[in-house]
């Protein structure tokens, strides 16, 4: 397994992208951000020390913050 971090700015964007492995997503701070998945918006609000798990193969949608930065933990599955 791999563990890295990621800090998503005010406004920041991430891509779609196809998750390569299993992962863990933790969030270390409050986070609020749309998930656009087939040109829908989603909003989503997470809670430091929540996880979320997503499978390899899975289409990770284009996440734009709506709130102040937050940092996360990604431990991928090999």
């Amino acid at each position: 397994m791999t563990v890295s971090s990621s800090l998503t700015p005010r406004a920041g964007r991430r891509e779609s992208y196809v998750r390569p492995t299993d992962q863990l997503i933790i969030f270390l701070d409050d986070a609020h951000y749309e998930a656009v998945e087939n040109g829908a918006a989603h909003t989503r609000k997470r809670s430091a020390g929540d996880a979320v798990w997503h499978t390899q193969g899975e289409v990770a949608p284009l996440l734009i913050n709506k709130g102040k930065a937050y940092r996360n933990l990604i431990v991928a599955f090999k």
